[in-house]
């Protein structure tokens, strides 16, 4: 379903990118520029496919637990990246002559290729070959399990709730930095150097709460399904509680080694002695940001993804935004006000989001988890759902787990694979 939902909307998307030449001319855009951006979205609009069939399929191993794959092929397509992009983007000298260097044009081919790569070796070496994910493929229809009887309309209705709200809420983000991007410019040169620098660290910190947030709510996903609604929540809990740990660590380095982060993408001493008088700012803003982003994925884990639109654009329109303005606009003219606004965004974001945490019903949440298995059909909008009926369909799915929920305290471990 996903992959027939997002296929028709990349077809949309790629068409937009075609067009990128005759809407620049359209735009008046700098004339000695048009020709190199159409060529840059002609060549990679050719990665979509790639990139759309390769999050799916990772996403449908990490549902089972199965991660290892795509961390080996991100560091195959890491190093892929790395070697094409140095032969044939910056070339290599051997003597007299040059092998590559064919400098910007050689960009999106390289990019395009190392994502068909990433594709082939997930689905053709892990799936395919090792077979991996395997036990999960329905076998009885369809060509290799797949079959179009599988896209139907309540399948995609009830995919559609879940990803609408969601790509709302990633362009609502980026419009946002956006909007406080431009705050940062109209500053100085070197404060937009700075904000732009400072933009990477609070990124590199996300690498951290990312992953922690992505295996927490595939464990809450599972509980859900499962109809192990105690459990989703201990899972919630445990995942803050680490998430916490984890951004107390991030706020000591920065706060303590602000010099060396800001040296790791410049190495001019104003920038490093903006980033040393911003340090303050800074660090709220990185922990404020990434303490969100761990809410939203819980939030999402539990299928509440127009909750986290609702909250992201009160944060980011009624919040973070209007804050920039008023504190740059009225307090002061500096960096340091661009992050407090963004801090005081993202803890109104934080507020709306752990209030809408603590207020969801977990049993609620199993029935709901349990009709979109079935797209929509049963137990749907009801707290209320037979308890018969939840078992059933969670034996279904985990048979070996089925004999541990009626067991008494501690017995559940033994009955887990």
């Amino acid at each position: 379903v996903s992959v027939a939902v997002l296929g028709a909307i990349s077809c949309f998307v790629m068409g937009l990118w075609a067009a990128t030449g005759p809407v620049l001319r359209l735009t008046r855009a700098d004339a000695a520029l048009i020709p190199d951006a159409s060529y840059f979205s002609l060549v990679l609009l050719a990665c979509i496919p790639a990139r759309v069939l390769f999050s799916q399929l990772q996403q449908y191993l990490s549902a089972q637990r199965i991660v290892k794959p795509a961390a080996a092929v991100a560091l195959v397509g890491l190093a892929a990246n790395l070697l094409l992009g140095y032969l044939l983007v910056l070339g290599v000298p051997t003597g007299p002559s040059r092998f590559g260097g064919y400098g910007f044009p050689a960009c999106p081919i390289v990019t395009s290729a190392v994502e068909w790569l990433q594709l082939l070796a997930l689905a053709g070496l892990f799936c395919l070959c090792l077979g991996y994910g395997r036990q999960g493929w329905p076998q009885a229809v369809g060509w290799c399990g797949v079959s179009p009887a599988f896209v139907t309309k309540s399948r995609v209705r009830e995919y559609l709730k879940l990803y609408v709200p969601a790509a709302l809420s990633i362009a609502s983000d980026f419009w946002r930095m956006s909007a406080v991007g431009a705050f940062a410019a109209s500053l100085s040169t070197l404060d937009l150097a700075v904000f732009t620098a400072s933009y990477r660290v609070m990124w590199i910190s996300l690498v951290l709460t990312g992953s922690l947030t992505g295996g927490v709510g595939i464990k809450v996903a599972q509980a859900l399904g499962a109809s192990r609604p105690h459990d989703a929540r201990r899972c919630v809990v445990a995942g803050l509680g680490l998430a916490c740990v984890a951004l107390a660590a991030v706020a000591a380095l920065i706060l303590a080694a602000p010099r060396p982060l800001a040296a790791i993408f410049s190495s001019d001493a104003s920038v490093l002695d903006a980033f040393v008088r911003a340090r303050l700012g800074l660090c709220l803003a990185t922990i404020s940001m990434n303490l969100a982003v761990v809410l939203e994925g819980l939030l999402m884990a539990t299928g509440r993804t127009r909750a986290v639109l609702l909250a992201g654009l009160v944060g980011s329109w009624a919040g973070q935004v209007p804050a920039v303005a008023l504190l740059v606009v009225y307090w002061r003219r500096s960096l340091g006000a661009v992050y407090y606004g963004v801090a005081v965004g993202y803890a109104l974001l934080c507020a709306i989001l752990a209030l809408a945490l603590s207020r969801l019903d977990w049993d609620l949440l199993v029935a709901e988890a349990l009709a979109r298995a079935n797209g929509g059909e049963v137990c749907r909008g009801t707290a209320e759902a037979p308890r018969e009926a939840q078992g059933a369909q969670a034996a279904t799915v985990e048979p070996r787990r089925a004999p541990a929920r009626g067991a008494e305290a501690g017995g559940e471990r033994a009955g887990a694979p």
